[in-house]
């Protein structure tokens, strides 16, 4: 098996998105989470421009951090003030690991990797999602 490397992205995402490429911001986030080894402290981009893929950023990122020296930040925590976009991003991040998971070697780490998405108020976590209000 061919090593994973950096310039791997644009297939991987286009494979994700209908053969579309990532914006220019979505590389660069990449590139600033690799040699940072953390997330930027907020990402703002307008309506439209692919923040739900942060979360390809993320899973490369991981990926590549397996392969290598790169040490990516383990977990994603995404924030926004919707519950619609809370409820998309869930749905995205579960057809990310249904897509993964069809496939080796994560077929084989299924169990090792959880994808969720809050929604109930939490006190253990001190967390809360958006009202329905």
């Amino acid at each position: 098996m061919t090593p994973l490397v950096r310039g791997d992205f644009a297939a991987f995402f286009a494979e994700l998105h209908d053969g579309n490429h990532p914006f220019g911001w979505q590389e660069r986030l990449l590139d600033e989470v690799l040699a940072d080894g953390r997330w930027p402290d907020r990402i703002v981009a307008p309506t439209g421009a692919g923040k739900t893929a942060v979360i390809d950023v993320h899973v490369f990122a991981q990926a590549l951090g397996a392969c290598g020296d790169v040490r990516p930040p383990r977990r994603l925590s995404l924030v926004v003030n919707r519950r619609v976009l809370v409820d998309d991003q869930h749905r995205y991040a579960r057809r990310l690991a249904d897509v993964l998971f069809a496939t080796s070697p994560f077929r084989e780490r299924r169990a090792d990797i959880n994808v969720w998405g809050l929604a109930p108020v939490s006190p253990e976590s001190g967390i809360s999602a958006p009202s329905r209000g």
